[in-house]
């Protein structure tokens, strides 16, 4: 079953196709006090994929998060919970545009049951054919119905670029939907839709959002293991790592290289280095070298514009025990792209100080700052503000004496990636992107070697 999920799902949500010689029967099973899951399924030959929904039994009726992939099923859910509850659905909310969350909107509106969703997932709705809501809401939103509170958020694409969570904060349950993998799932499944680089900073935002939730209910197989949004996220960096952004097509133009086997090129290169004794940027061995007791920043002096792939090597070399310059230390592989002064047309001003760059625009990296304890990136926003996008702190994020790191940047249509070695680190799809600017190496007392620079553009 999950080797072919992904199948599965790619055809059924592409084609619609739905085999009409077995009709599949739903089921319902008591998850905690008045919450319950109704299973249902998509089906592809005589294959069953299982799609769930939560609903909730409160005084002034059923509150239902998603619906089954057809009309056929929800009517069946209908019957069902008029048999057992002896009461109606109330009230029903999409948590995205596919069927398995909006299939069942005509056979409820049908018989008068009010359909709620996000505007995106209704204009999603319009704009690929399927049913829509009756009703939406613009941002997060709070819903009481009788006796019960929940709370609709979102937590940035994924799955669909409008899948939302649904929270019931009483009895800490979260519906996750499509955008969580259950435990059971092998792979991602359908991608069609996906934004598979802004995904992981979502689910990490959920977590940080919903730490204590005791049922994480995801949008097909099972729901009894707690650890889906982690798994979610395992996924996803395995997905990342074998489908990088950054994956060549062998055809894209290259904008810039540099060997180093001359220079640095100041035609080429501007170095701003702090005043300090033991201070200087040269080149040796085909290799750039930062050699600073202070900040340094080394700008190449080429304004880079739209889509875009930086790739070098960088390494810090082992401490020396004696004979060193006292710069030796494992910290602060940093780097500004996308940098562009507000207020001066020249951007090579600068002393080397850190501070002295607060007032540009531009993208941030800070890996193995604040000698080797967290790695940040930061969009400098032009009036001082450094806002931070993303923090590590674990081991396995930070700096490595003598470990040669493949360093990759991405833009591309308002979304930058950051890889390690293969990894991504960070992905930010921003509201605002900046779209053109300066590359520079940035680093803080440290010898540095860096090497093999590339620039190309991407599609």
């Amino acid at each position: 079953m999950k080797a072919i999920a992904g199948l599965v799902l790619a055809i059924l949500f592409n084609t619609g196709a739905y085999s009409q010689e077995k009709k599949p029967v739903i089921s319902i099973t008591h998850l905690t006090g008045k919450f319950y899951i109704c299973q249902s399924f998509l089906l592809f030959g005589k294959e069953l994929f299982p799609c769930n929904c939560l609903y909730v039994v409160t005084d002034k009726g059923i509150v239902l998060i998603s619906t089954p992939p057809d009309g056929d099923q929800t009517n069946q859910l209908i019957d069902s919970i008029a048999r057992r509850h002896h009461k109606k659905i109330v009230l029903a909310i999409a948590p995205h545009f596919h069927k398995d969350g909006t299939g069942g909107f005509a056979a409820l509106q049908q018989q008068g049951i009010p359909t709620w969703s996000s505007r995106q997932t209704l204009q999603l709705c319009r704009e690929r054919g399927e049913h829509p809501a009756q009703f939406y809401f613009l941002k997060d939103t709070s819903f009481t119905i009788g006796d019960q509170t929940l709370q609709t958020w979102y937590p940035g694409e994924g799955h669909a670029k409008d899948n939302i969570v649904v929270w019931f904060g009483k009895e800490k349950i979260l519906f996750g939907g499509c955008f969580v993998k259950s435990t059971d799932a092998g792979d991602l499944g359908f991608l069609g839709d996906a934004n598979t680089a802004q995904w992981p900073l979502s689910i990490e935002k959920t977590m940080n959002q919903f730490p204590a939730a005791r049922y994480i209910i995801p949008g097909h197989q099972g729901w009894t293991d707690k650890a889906s949004l982690s798994h979610t996220l395992d996924l996803l960096h395995q997905y990342n790592q074998q489908h990088p952004a950054n994956a060549s097509s062998g055809n894209e133009p290259l904008l810039f290289s540099d060997d180093f086997e001359h220079g640095p090129d100041t035609t080429v290169w501007v170095s701003e280095i702090a005043p300090q004794a033991n201070s200087r940027v040269y080149t040796a061995n085909g290799k750039l070298v930062l050699d600073t007791r202070g900040g340094v920043t080394v700008w190449l002096k080429k304004r880079l514009q739209g889509n875009i792939r930086i790739e070098y090597d960088r390494m810090i070399p082992a401490p020396l025990a004696s004979g060193g310059n006292g710069n030796e230390r494992v910290s602060d592989f940093n780097q500004f792209w996308m940098a562009t002064d507000p207020r001066n047309s020249n951007l090579f001003t600068r002393n080397g100080v850190l501070e002295a760059y607060d007032s540009l625009l531009l993208y941030y990296i800070g890996m193995g700052g604040n000698s080797n304890k967290t790695t940040r990136f930061r969009k400098y926003e032009g009036n001082g503000e450094r806002r931070l996008l993303q923090e590590y702190t674990d081991s396995s994020h930070l700096l490595e004496a003598g470990k040669t790191y493949h360093i990759i940047t991405i833009v591309k249509d308002g979304t930058t990636q950051f890889y390690v070695n293969g990894e991504l680190y960070f992905s930010f799809t921003d509201p605002s992107p900046l779209k053109e600017g300066y590359f520079g190496f940035r680093s803080t007392r440290s010898k540095q070697f860096i090497e093999g620079i590339k620039i190309y553009r991407i599609k």
